[in-house]
């Protein structure tokens, strides 16, 4: 919360924290630039899901809810609500993706008396795009607390095929499960391949 700026200060670039996709990722002084995956594993760090801050990008975050499913847990029903502490994610078939942190979700009364279903989040972004409550596109390349429709091409009705033409997995919310005293998770990184080691404690 206190590394990211608001939606309505992204005009000024007043970053506290600026996104950058580099190899810095675990220690405490990368934490002056991260990118999505980076942001979230250091959240799930924080939460003590994992002892250590994980070095894992987009695609190892989604696969590991995809195989551990009782420690991140995938929600499939697009009728769920996400809830303060999930984590959404997507990725396309080159590896590269998108993740965020949920801190709230809402329920406003829209101007033609609707119910919009508001989702706020962090996230370290790099892109071009409307959130909610504002009228034109803003350029973000920090870490920023957003609010989206949930139902909007940012989440849920995210396109699945990006511009250059690979395939995209629908952006789905998960629940990190499970305190890393219980069963602690590492990646475990072999050249550029990536394996996942979960240590079960009684």
């Amino acid at each position: 919360m206190t590394k990211c700026i608001d939606q309505s200060e992204v005009r000024i670039k007043n970053y506290k924290v600026k996104y950058a996709n580099d190899s810095n990722r675990t220690s405490e002084s990368g934490e002056n630039t991260m990118d999505c995956s980076e942001l979230v594993c250091r959240y799930l760090h924080k939460i003590e899901w994992s002892e250590k801050v994980m070095g894992g990008n987009t695609r190892i975050l989604h696969d590991f809810g995809e195989k551990h499913s009782t420690y991140l847990t995938k929600h499939d029903n697009t009728t769920y609500k996400p809830q303060k502490g999930d984590i959404f994610i997507w990725k396309n078939s080159s590896g590269m993706g998108h993740t965020g942190v949920i801190i709230k979700y809402e329920e406003i009364q829209n101007k033609k008396g609707g119910t919009d279903e508001v989702v706020t989040t962090i996230e370290a972004i790099s892109s071009t795009e409307t959130p909610y409550d504002l009228n034109k596109n803003i350029s973000m390349n920090g870490v920023i607390k957003l609010k989206w429709l949930r139902k909007s091409k940012h989440l849920l009705n995210h396109s699945l095929t990006n511009k250059k033409g690979h395939s995209v997995t629908p952006c789905r919310f998960y629940t990190p499960l499970i305190h890393y005293t219980k069963a602690d998770k590492k990646i475990i990184w072999k050249g550029n391949s990536a394996n996942f080691e979960i240590k079960n404690k009684n």
